[in-house]
């Protein structure tokens, strides 16, 4: 089965993937790092249970994984693929992982907390990103009674994920806006206004790989179907800037070249740091984006 980064999305020149992440506790248990052994046990126990029970309606769509019995290479494995963060999968034992077949769908056990799922498509169609998470959590919570407050919400250890317990992002690559120095500037005017846009390597002075993670930064008092509509529109708004300040590059002699140099380095360099591979990488992209480089996959 192909995975779901294989696939073209939506406005996939310019958005690599987005995410949704719902992030949900039990009633009436303490949260992760909280918990003593057997707690942690018996909620791994139970989470197993609403997944891979045949009673379940999600049995037999999920690979599962505990954390303690794979090896340390495996673990970095999961996280490269997106399947889970860094902390998740270095927390050691008590922690379990689900994954569909494409990898699209993922669920963690005994994170920051008791139960995440995270949903990833290609391209900006966040909202069938929402949809997959949201169908298996309706199906976890018949099972698992997460813990929910009239007033506040859903419950999490997080205040800033209280609510909606949903955590939003579209990763993008602006290699035009980087380069014409727009991107900081972009993510300083989006800090104003409730949104945030970050570099994912290196530093906002001197990004690698010209990708960034945009999110909204206010949540509180909002629904699901708002905060997604907003990120949406602010992320099309930043996505119509890089194509403009593309249109303008490609046609640039000197940057041409830099495409093309950047094509012969990669097809016969044969040790690189994981810098130069970022920048080359997002370099060739961009080339290919804007129509310079042709034919090539």
């Amino acid at each position: 089965m192909d995975k779901w980064y294989m696939e073209d999305g939506e406005n996939c020149d310019a958005v690599i993937c987005s995410k949704v992440r719902l992030l949900r506790n039990m009633r009436g248990v303490p949260f992760p790092w909280r918990m003593n052994e057997s707690q942690k046990e018996l909620a791994e126990l139970q989470v197993r249970s609403a997944v891979l029970d045949k009673n379940s309606v999600l049995y037999g769509r999920f690979k599962f994984v505990e954390m303690d019995r794979i090896s340390e290479n495996e673990a970095v494995s999961l996280a490269e693929r997106g399947l889970a963060d860094a902390d998740f999968v270095s927390g050691g034992a008590g922690r379990d992982i689900f994954f569909n077949g494409n990898e699209s769908v993922s669920i963690t056990a005994n994170g920051r907390n008791h139960v995440s799922i995270q949903s990833l498509t290609a391209g900006s169609d966040i909202f069938t990103a929402y949809e997959a998470a949201d169908k298996v959590e309706t199906v976890l919570d018949k099972h698992l009674d997460f813990a929910f407050d009239s007033e506040l919400g859903y419950l999490t250890p997080d205040p800033i994920n209280v609510g909606t317990g949903m955590q939003a992002s579209m990763l993008l690559h602006l290699p035009s806006l980087t380069d014409v120095g727009a991107a900081a500037r972009i993510s300083s005017n989006l800090s104003k206004i409730g949104f945030s846009l970050q570099c994912v390597y290196g530093s906002a002075a001197k990004p690698r790989g010209a990708l960034y993670v945009i999110s909204n930064r206010v949540t509180l008092g909002i629904s699901e179907n708002e905060i997604l509509s907003n990120l949406k529109s602010m992320a099309l708004q930043v996505i119509k800037r890089e194509r403009e300040a593309r249109k303008e590059l490609a046609c640039d002699i000197k940057v041409q070249d830099t495409v093309y140099r950047t094509l012969g380095i990669l097809q016969k360099a044969r040790f690189m740091t994981d810098d130069e591979l970022f920048d080359l990488v997002s370099v060739l992209r961009f080339g290919i984006e804007a129509g310079i480089v042709k034919n090539i996959s």
